[in-house]
């Protein structure tokens, strides 16, 4: 399983470039991704909390992509100095590596 242009990609031998006939996709809705400012160390510094996906997937398929992205998210420290940068900055990061846009991104402040 990948995610790529925002799809969720389920294919057995998976090519940056073709995919097979037998290729599954889904396409993601809406990703809620859960922040928590640190107050303990350093006010202003944010991590991921959670993600949520929101996709017409399968439920297993849907847990082990709301992972993959989860575990990606929590090695961030997000600067919440400036908010419309913390979401611009959370926005680009989950664009280059997921290929999601900011549309299809939503965030919630715990």
């Amino acid at each position: 399983m990948v995610i790529v242009d925002g799809k969720i990609v389920i294919e057995d031998s998976y090519d940056m470039d073709i995919f097979s006939e037998e290729t599954e996709e889904y396409f993601i809705d809406l990703l809620i991704v859960e922040l928590e400012e640190d107050n303990e160390n350093l006010r202003d510094i944010y991590h991921c909390t959670g993600v949520t996906i929101q996709s017409d997937a399968p439920e297993d398929i849907i847990d082990k992509a709301e992972a993959k992205i989860y575990n990606i998210l929590a090695n961030y420290e997000f600067n919440g100095v400036d908010m419309d940068d913390l979401e611009k900055g959370i926005a680009e990061c989950i664009d280059e590596d997921f290929g999601i846009e900011a549309g299809q991104i939503e965030i919630e402040y715990q």
